[in-house]
């Protein structure tokens, strides 16, 4: 009886430390700026908490149809980041997208943005950080 209860506890533990590991990782977060972009102009998404080293696949997704527009396999640096600048085409769909993050079996993260056919509002992107690679698009890989 005392090796049967031993064993009941024992598994209990386990089961209760299986339960709590997930919640112990590092919550992975999706960052875009801005979060509205008028078209033709560059944003950024910024990917943390990722295991570094891993590839993860990146989707970007019509919410309005559900079409996938766009997906790339990246991985994460040494720190767990994934660092993406992109830009929007002048016949871009306006309306809004979701980013999706996976890592081969589920979903792991999710972000959206609103893309927006006005011009630049100097007074939104007066506060991104001023860098050198508002030229950079990322294109599907071809092949």
């Amino acid at each position: 009886m005392r090796f049967k209860r031993c064993l009941f506890l024992l598994t209990l533990a386990l089961g209760l430390m299986a339960s709590v590991m997930p919640a112990l990782a590092q919550e992975v977060t999706i960052s875009i700026t801005p979060d509205t972009i008028p078209l033709e102009s560059p944003f950024e998404i910024s990917i943390n908490g990722l295991e570094g080293g891993s590839s993860y696949t990146i989707t970007l997704i019509f919410v309005d149809t559900g079409a996938i527009v766009y997906s790339t396999d990246e991985t994460a640096s040494d720190d767990g980041q994934i660092l993406m600048f992109m830009a929007s085409e002048p016949d871009d769909a306006t309306g809004v997208y979701e980013i999706t993050v996976s890592d081969g079996e589920q979903m792991i993260a999710s972000g959206q943005f609103t893309l927006v056919d006005d011009g630049p509002d100097a007074d939104s992107l007066a506060d991104l950080p001023q860098r050198n690679t508002s030229n950079v698009t990322i294109m599907p890989p071809s092949g």
